[in-house]
């Protein structure tokens, strides 16, 4: 058990954290992409509170008991692969900053990422972009759908159920127009 990695930096594969707080304090402008792991977390799994440089997360499992996965109170963070599950809180919060959730490019993958919390998925601010994954919340998938500012072209925003282990979440993708 650590109590997390405050300031990495770098390229982060196959690391496994059990933590009893954050997983990862990102407060200065370094250069971050997580590629791979598996996160415990307390809190927080990733807290974000930097401006000027961009995190990569392409890949990993974070779970956090308490908090939230994606924590971003400033900087820009690109989900495009990964799991993220929040036991009692939003799966991603964001107050200030840039979230792109999935890459604009060919195709939409649903399968991932994966931002589930047991209240909202996502909790929002500001204006985020959506263009793969899926979005999971007992609540809701999202606190506000019109904080999704932009969306992979010639998609529509699709809304559904899906009972995960007896709990019902209510669930947000994209699908491509005329499917």
């Amino acid at each position: 058990v650590v109590n997390g990695i405050y300031q990495p930096k770098g390229i982060i594969e196959n690391l496994k954290i059990t933590s009893n707080k954050r997983c990862f304090y990102v407060v200065d402008n370094y250069e971050l992409t997580i590629k791979s792991g598996e996160y415990n977390c307390g809190t927080d799994g990733i807290y974000f509170y930097a401006s000027g440089k961009t995190t990569y997360i392409t890949g990993g499992d974070f779970t956090s008991q308490t908090g939230v996965p994606i924590n971003i109170e400033r900087g820009t963070v690109n989900i495009t692969g990964g799991t993220f599950i929040s036991n009692e809180s939003y799966g991603t919060y964001i107050t200030d900053g840039t979230l792109n959730i999935g890459e604009h490019a060919n195709g939409i993958a649903t399968g991932s990422p994966v931002i589930q919390g047991k209240t909202y998925g996502v909790t929002s601010t500001v204006g985020y972009t959506l263009y793969d994954g899926i979005i999971r919340g007992i609540t809701n998938a999202v606190n506000n759908q019109s904080r999704i500012t932009t969306i992979a072209d010639n998609s529509t925003i699709t809304t559904g159920t899906e009972v995960i282990n007896g709990t019902t979440y209510k669930t947000l993708y994209l699908q491509p127009n005329g499917q």
